[in-house]
């Protein structure tokens, strides 16, 4: 090293040395790799979970045979606000647990903008029980339409 001025010589280092040295202290380099990637894997199993969803999408529609009603956009979104409300209410999360018993899982149902459609979304932990929830709700949807009029329907 050149001390008069403080700049570094990369000719005055002897490779042999230097080799030496990071051969020496590699078990340092190990060690901190091994705690940087232990670190990381606990960081990640606390944090971040896996979660597995199912969707489908309903339309509110007139019984056939009811008044023409449904057809009118506004009064198929106030149906399908009530519907989406009650997909993810008590009374859907009864009938799932008669039908699988305790499952784990969240049900979030929406409406689409001011439409009659409703997005309907299951998301759980488990692929199978996000699956099965849907399976159930699909059979046991029809169920709700006696809780809100004899003339609305969902169709999925």
């Amino acid at each position: 090293m050149n001390e008069t001025t403080g700049n570094f010589n990369w000719a005055e280092v002897e490779p042999l040395c230097l080799l030496k040295l990071l051969l020496y202290k590699a078990w340092l380099l190990v060690l901190a790799f091994l705690i940087g990637s232990m670190g990381v894997s606990v960081v990640l199993g606390n944090l971040v979970s896996r979660s597995y969803s199912c969707s489908a999408t309903f339309a509110v529609a007139a019984r056939s045979g009811a008044s023409s009603y449904y057809s009118s956009t506004s009064a198929a979104s106030e149906v399908a606000a009530v519907y989406s409300e009650l997909m993810q209410g008590r009374f859907m999360d009864e009938l799932i647990f008669s039908d699988l018993g305790s499952v784990d899982g969240s049900i979030k149902a929406t409406q689409l903008g001011d439409t009659n459609l409703i997005s309907l979304t299951v998301t759980s932990s488990s692929p199978k029980d996000a699956l099965l929830i849907m399976q159930s709700i699909m059979e046991n949807y029809q169920n709700l339409s006696d809780y809100i009029s004899s003339n609305a329907v969902l169709n999925p």
